[in-house]
């Protein structure tokens, strides 16, 4: 580790508006074989608004470049080398070596916004109650310049985030977590050996004995690239590590079943529920409709006002009819959709409005990712469609005038071709 005290993006201690003393934000970035982004992600810490950073870069045992772009970096950055023991362990030798009263978490192929640091640290001063705070994503292709998939969470307000929607629906992205350093769980942060989760558990500590907060606009861009851990397409194996490892997380965070604490087991089951839904869609993706049936199976059983067809179940199914029809292609999403549909659990009340509703807003959700790629030709099949399956859409303003207006792009694009023959 190179030791020359605290660097700053500044050059120098400084002080916020209000005239006190700045702390300083200890900045930690774990990276394992990411040369072609880690430096993206430390330039966009050093051109923070916020005066008094440091910045700690822990190498888990990188093998391609990685060492070689950091090494440009070694005036201003603190740099850890270790073996490869995982990101957890990365981060917890990391926020040991740092010394800042508030710690910030930033992954090597995720960037900042500028006033990243700034934004949060108003929120804190004026929320003093809080611990933590984290704050909006915006997904994007594997360069940063690229499309735009969304904002994660859009439509979360500023304020305090209660624990139990930490538990069942995250907002704390981890490269948009500051959190006080004298308020991070002991004896370390994150917990070694989870592959999935680490960072969801961490938050979950926090939440349980402190308040955690939210800034409802976006600080960080999150990286899509086929190296993402938590990447949607991803295999059969490591969708059933994830879910091992995130009822793991649960488990440890919330007490076993007793009839003293019924709120908080309640609380477990749902947010077991919600674990075994989310494994069980990607299972019907990768060809194995009886495992999908049966971890759905189980979230009905355990929280069967969310998953018994509900609304919750239908978004997740079309989220991954989307992914895989705009990263993969229609045909694959349509045998997704049969997959699914021809095995959904037996125990599913009104299988046959789901199948329906499901196939319709597929399309329509399809329909929107091709034309906002401008995708024109495979906007108007999938448009069609959703119309034709349900009636609902055909009175949606915004899907005909998409509709309309791709047609017409078809039309020109074959007319200049036939133009174009002729002459």
């Amino acid at each position: 580790m190179k030791v020359s005290g605290i660097l700053t993006t500044s050059g120098s201690i400084s002080t916020a508006a209000d005239g006190r003393p700045a702390p300083v934000i200890s900045v930690i970035i774990p990276t394992f074989n990411r040369a072609g982004f880690v430096g993206d992600a430390i330039e966009s810490a050093l051109a923070q608004t916020y005066p008094n950073v440091e910045i700690v870069v822990a190498d888990d045992g990188s093998t391609d470049g990685t060492a070689d772009v950091l090494r440009g970096y070694s005036d201003r950055i603190y740099y850890l080398h270790q073996e490869n023991h995982g990101v957890s362990v990365a981060r917890n030798a990391a926020i040991q070596a740092s010394s800042g009263e508030y710690v910030a978490f930033l992954d090597s192929d995720d960037v900042w916004l500028p006033d990243k640091l700034s934004v949060q640290m108003r929120f804190l001063r004026a929320h003093p109650e809080v611990a933590l705070v984290a704050g909006g994503v915006a997904v994007v292709q594997k360069a940063m310049d690229g499309v735009t998939e969304g904002t994660v969470f859009p439509h979360l307000a500023d304020g305090v985030v209660p624990f139990e929607r930490v538990l069942l629906n995250s907002p704390m992205t981890t490269s948009t977590v500051v959190v006080r350093r004298s308020c991070l769980p002991r004896p370390y942060a994150f917990r070694p050996g989870l592959r999935f989760g680490e960072d969801w558990e961490m938050c979950l500590r926090v939440a349980r004995s402190c308040s955690v907060g939210y800034v409802a606009r976006v600080l960080a861009r999150s990286r899509r690239h086929d190296g993402n851990v938590t990447a949607p397409l991803a295999g059969q194996a490591e969708v059933d590590v994830r879910l091992r490892n995130r009822l793991q997380v649960i488990q440890s965070v919330l007490p076993p079943p007793s009839l003293e604490v019924d709120e908080m087991c309640e609380l477990r089951a749902r947010a077991e529920a919600r674990e075994y839904a989310e494994a069980a869609i990607p299972s019907y993706l990768n060809g194995n409709p009886d495992i999908g049936s049966e971890r759905l199976s189980t979230a009905i059983r355990l929280d069967p006002d969310t998953w018994q067809g509900g609304p919750e179940l239908v978004q997740l199914i079309v989220h991954y009819a989307s992914v895989v029809g705009v990263q993969r292609s229609g045909e694959e999403a349509g045998e997704y959709l049969r997959s699914l549909c021809h095995n959904l659990p037996t125990v599913l009340f009104n299988a046959t409005r789901l199948r329906r509703q499901v196939w319709a807003d597929s399309h329509a959700a399809l329909a929107f990712a091709y034309y906002e790629r401008q995708l024109y030709q495979g906007v108007v099949p999938n448009a069609l469609k959703a119309v034709l399956q349900d009636v609902k859409w055909s009175r949606n303003r915004g899907l005909l005038v998409m509709l309309a207006r791709s047609l017409s792009h078809v039309f020109l694009r074959r007319y200049d071709r036939a133009l174009g023959g002729a002459v």
